[in-house]
């Protein structure tokens, strides 16, 4: 939803999207990208309407002189490399491929001074291939709205980007990116009173509410609806509760709603969403179990295993995803105690220091982006499970009945 806010926008303000290299042929383009390299287009512009003027065909600049192109190209900077670059690429497109551009990205890559950058450009603008270019622009953008990480690199900027958005939307949008970058989200005095975007500038504060309660199946389908057509590529499914006690004197209607919020809510929703994310082969559903599903709970009998349920459902369908070779991501989050409500409403109370939830979802969030199939954000906690492998479960379920009472008020 948040990705289909920023399409949203930079459609308002940049409806019609191009290059802003000029070209009359093929190769002109393939030329004017190389040479743009650590320069302006504006720059580039300038030199290669005398350039292109001059030399009139791939064959002219085959044949032409280096130090006259030197001469023409000078003040854009590394003139001497670009220049060689130039006779060169003009060389073996007019030998190899008859002068003409090939939809081949293996073999532009091939030529000097091309690298995955100009490739994508031309691929995007003269065969309209999907596909996103990441220079100084799309990067600075892109790390800005929090689509990646301050320290990520180009490729990584570019696949995220891929994962982000349809494939459909990245030739407009490259081009949408690059020239907000330029325009708007400057490097320096970026024009961000007058942005819509601010909201969501690094920190992805914009958000939408929907109250609804995901204990009954129908508001769980209907959450569905509303949102299907919204460009959704992250689900967290968070909302659970628990229940103290003895399993014959617990509320009945209590733990009934609990397996309803617990697990079947995280059932539909999961599949929905699921359905949707393996169509468009993107998307991270993260889905909040707990250390509790990996043992059974005496006295927190229903809570432990719904939890399990939830955990072990995800390592089931992040397995089926895996073999099928996916780029859908399925995560379980498997906390210890976290500073939240659920001691209120569960009516009980943690022994030990709680993490923050703010702490424990950056965690998750890092840890699912980077497709983790368990995320467990304690030491301790990791420790625990680990050791209680070797434990036999009788043992197992005295630690735990111990634990919990220990927790009633």
């Amino acid at each position: 939803m948040i990705m289909n806010n920023i399409t949203n926008y930079l459609d308002s303000i940049i409806p019609n999207p191009k290059c802003e290299l000029n070209y009359n042929k093929d190769y002109e383009l393939l030329i004017a990208v190389m040479l743009s390299a650590q320069t302006t287009d504006k720059r580039v512009n300038m030199v290669t309407a005398i350039l292109f003027d001059k030399y009139k065909d791939i064959k002219a600049l085959k044949d032409a002189d280096v130090h006259d192109i030197e001469n023409i190209i000078k003040p854009i900077g590394t003139y001497h490399i670009k220049a060689k670059n130039i006779i060169q690429i003009a060389s073996k497109l007019f030998t190899e491929k008859n002068g003409i551009v090939p939809n081949d990205r293996k073999f532009l890559e091939t030529l000097p001074g091309v690298g995955r950058k100009t490739t994508n450009v031309v691929l995007s603008n003269l065969f309209n291939t999907p596909c996103i270019a990441v220079d100084t622009h799309v990067s600075r953008v892109s790390k800005r709205l929090g689509i990646a990480k301050e320290n990520d690199d180009v490729l990584t900027i570019e696949k995220k980007l891929n994962k982000t958005f349809k494939k459909e939307q990245l030739n407009r949008l490259h081009h949408q990116l690059v020239l907000f970058g330029r325009y708007y989200c400057k490097a320096k005095k970026p024009e961000c009173n007058n942005c819509k975007l601010k909201e969501i500038c690094k920190n992805l504060k914009g958000a939408e509410y929907y109250i609804c309660d995901l204990s009954k199946r129908e508001e769980c389908f209907a959450l569905y609806e509303k949102y299907k057509n919204a460009d959704i590529d992250f689900l967290v499914n968070n909302a659970g509760y628990g229940l103290f006690g003895y399993f014959d004197e617990t509320d009945m209607q209590k733990e009934l709603d609990m397996i309803d919020l617990n697990v079947t809510a995280v059932h539909i929703l999961t599949k929905l969403f699921l359905k949707d994310f393996v169509k468009n082969d993107r998307g991270y559903i993260l889905n909040v179990a707990s250390s509790a599903g990996f043992l059974a709970g005496p006295y927190l009998s229903t809570y432990y295993a719904t939890k399990n349920y939830v955990l072990k459902l995800t390592m089931a369908i992040n397995e089926e995803l895996r073999k099928r070779r996916s780029n859908v991501s399925v995560s379980a989050l498997c906390p210890g105690p976290v500073d939240t409500n659920f001691n209120n409403v569960a009516g009980g109370h943690f022994n030990t220091k709680s993490l923050t939830s703010k702490y424990v979802a950056k965690y998750a969030i890092d840890k699912t982006l980077k497709k983790k199939m368990i995320i467990i954000p304690s030491l301790k906690i990791k420790l625990g499970v680990f050791f209680s492998r070797f434990l036999p479960y009788r043992l197992l379920l005295k630690i735990v009945y111990r634990i919990q009472v220990n927790k009633q008020k």
